[in-house]
């Protein structure tokens, strides 16, 4: 959450900018430093669930970020950049980032939470006894 905080920050403040250093600072510093902490939980996640491939997994993350950039840049050429220039003629630059920090926060809390809650009915589901000799075994009966 922390990343998503920085990254939003950035950007909403690089709206309130009045020289050309304000958003060097605030949208390539902040929202820089935040994005990069959104992306290295991803890389500490997975050996945590794959015991058995490791390398194999971070591989697999490292290799579909660059792909998902590659597919990423064809779709916003076609469909997100039309959007952008329209939103920024209509409404100005300063509005633009605002947007995109609202929306970040949005989509961001969004996916948190569903990790979150995954993770936990993960824990729940592994702590759950099986069968009655099991709940024996977690209520210590004899």
């Amino acid at each position: 959450m922390s990343g998503v905080l920085l990254m939003s920050i950035g950007f909403l403040l690089a709206s309130f900018g009045k020289s050309g250093l304000h958003p060097l600072l605030t949208q390539g510093f902040l929202a820089g430093m935040g994005m990069s902490l959104l992306y290295f939980p991803v890389l500490a996640l997975a050996p945590e669930y794959f015991t058995n491939y490791r390398a194999t997994t971070i591989g697999f993350i490292l290799a579909g970020a660059r792909a998902g950039s590659l597919f990423l840049s064809s779709l916003l050429r076609t469909i997100l950049f039309p959007l952008l220039r329209t939103l920024l003629t209509t409404l100005g630059g300063r509005w633009s980032l605002r947007i995109y920090a609202l929306l970040a926060v949005a989509n961001t809390t969004n996916a948190v939470a569903r990790i979150i809650t995954g993770y936990r009915r993960k824990r729940l589901n592994a702590n759950a006894p099986k069968d009655s000799e099991d709940l024996s075994k977690v209520l210590h009966i004899d």
